[in-house]
């Protein structure tokens, strides 16, 4: 008795079988791409001994100057995802003024807390914080007029570092935000002094910027 014949199949590689099942459906598509970037910001010379200043979110990055007075913030949303300080110790300066401290006040879901470190001159003082999206802090933040978004508050030492990671989806949308500078080169990018008295290091071009 003749034995039946079979039809060997050849099996599709993994890629193969995967460019037909793209080709048979559309796949989903998030048009709203998310980046990312980490800026360090140090305490500059021209600062007092120990400064102190407050922002409110959102923070913008960085802004495009568009003429000698005036920058263009391209963003639709912006949120911190991650702050780390770095408290340099000063022989002078007593323990108050040797703590850093990173503080967001109440407002808008956001619970009045406090983190802070003192400095030794054997080690500087150290905070990190990470804010996920589901975190009232790590959120994202448009800006309103008549809206109080919640604020954080830095105190540092002079030559002490602060490094902010942010996370922003560019607008594409209604008009950009805009914040004022003086004697601007333009066109650039300048990335977000924070304050007068902090700079940005490895950054050509800075100002303070305030959505």
């Amino acid at each position: 008795m003749q034995k039946p014949q079979y039809i060997k199949r050849k099996k599709l590689s993994n890629k193969k079988a995967q460019a037909i099942s793209e080709s048979l459906r559309i796949p989903t598509f998030t048009p709203d791409f998310v980046e990312s970037g980490t800026w360090r910001y140090i305490v500059g010379d021209s600062a007092s001994q120990a400064i102190s200043f407050t922002l409110e979110l959102p923070i913008a990055p960085f802004g495009i100057s568009h003429s000698a007075d005036a920058l263009i913030l391209p963003f639709k949303a912006v949120r911190i995802s991650k702050i780390r300080m770095w408290q340099l110790y000063q022989d002078a300066l007593t323990i108050t003024a040797n703590t850093c401290s990173l503080t967001f006040v109440d407002r808008r879901l956001v619970k009045p807390i406090e983190y802070s470190c003192t400095g030794a001159n054997f080690a500087p003082g150290f905070i990190k914080k990470k804010f996920g999206v589901d975190d009232p802090i790590g959120r994202w933040y448009i800006t309103g007029n008549s809206e109080s978004n919640p604020e954080v508050t830095l105190q540092m030492t002079k030559g002490s570092v602060i490094e902010i990671s942010y996370c922003w989806i560019l607008s594409d949308g209604g008009g950009c935000p805009t914040s004022a500078g003086t004697s601007l080169a333009y066109p650039r990018v300048y990335s977000n002094r924070l304050n007068s008295s902090v700079d940005v290091v490895g950054k050509s071009y800075a100002s303070v910027l305030a959505m």
